[in-house]
């Protein structure tokens, strides 16, 4: 039973969010995504009530975890946002085969992949929170950057955003996690692992889900609005691009100011 409520509430929800970005605003969609959120709700109770429970949701009452929950999910959003999206811009914008879209990215990633091991050491020499600030700082620099470009922007300055939205969200996540699993009692360690893993799923879920389709939306909104020309596809895709990370841009906020409250997440002695 719990998974089919699990199913129905993170599915319902999902749907419901990449159904509203596709085609807009409608009252089917907004029904399904109540019968989603009833569905997350059944389930949330019955894990309560359970004596040995799918996911253990008790781990949210530890805040520092609960907060590296929220850190993490906003990064993973992000991650998704930034894999979907750029290439769309390189291939389509910038003119680059689907080859050379590879290779443009192929720094980035190396860069998120080195970052992920340095942040590791970063972490137990200068500790979670300045790590995770300077971070956020750079993620909410770029995703400005990224929000205020246009089609005649340079690909190697799209590259550089790509490398540094890319390595700030590396530098956030792996210290995030480590610090919020770091709070949870000995007994809640596998659960609290369970819970992270889970929600990143549903946080790359999201990321799809709503940045496609303010994309989407925007790209809609300029080819209706707009006389044709030769180059307004391009146009076009740029608008919803912006239009996708004005909205990375809040969340990028939201994640900088969440970071502003971490402590080091520390087992209280005597908890097992």
């Amino acid at each position: 039973m719990s998974l089919g409520l699990s199913i129905l509430g993170f599915g319902g929800i999902l749907y419901s969010i990449s159904m509203i970005g596709m085609n807009g605003f409608s009252i089917i969609y907004m029904v399904e995504g109540l019968i989603g959120l009833l569905g997350l709700a059944a389930f949330v109770y019955r894990q309560m009530s359970l004596k040995i429970p799918v996911l253990q949701l008790r781990v949210f009452a530890y805040p520092m975890f609960s907060l590296g929950v929220f850190l993490v999910m906003g990064c993973m959003t992000l991650a998704f946002a930034v894999a979907l999206l750029t290439p769309m811009v390189l291939h389509d914008v910038m003119g680059l085969s689907v080859f050379m879209t590879g290779i443009a990215m192929l720094l980035g990633g190396i860069m998120n992949g080195v970052t992920a091991l340095i942040a590791g050491k970063l972490f137990d020499e200068i500790g979670p929170k300045r790590l995770i600030v300077v971070a956020a700082i750079l993620m909410t620099a770029t995703a400005w950057g990224f929000s205020e470009m246009s089609s005649s922007t340079s690909l190697w300055i799209f590259i550089l955003l790509n490398c540094f939205i890319l390595i700030s969200i590396a530098a956030i996540i792996t210290p995030a996690q480590t610090n919020g699993l770091n709070q949870l009692p000995k007994r809640y360690y596998s659960h609290g692992t369970a819970v992270m893993l889970t929600l990143q799923q549903l946080a790359g879920g999201l990321g799809t889900a709503v940045f496609v389709g303010i994309m989407a939306i925007g790209e809609k909104k300029y080819l209706q609005t707009t006389v044709y020309s030769d180059n307004i596809m391009q146009y076009a895709i740029t608008t919803g691009f912006n239009n996708a990370f004005k909205v990375a841009l809040v969340l990028s906020v939201m994640v900088l100011i969440a970071a502003l409250f971490l402590k080091r997440g520390v087992t209280r002695c005597g908890d097992e």
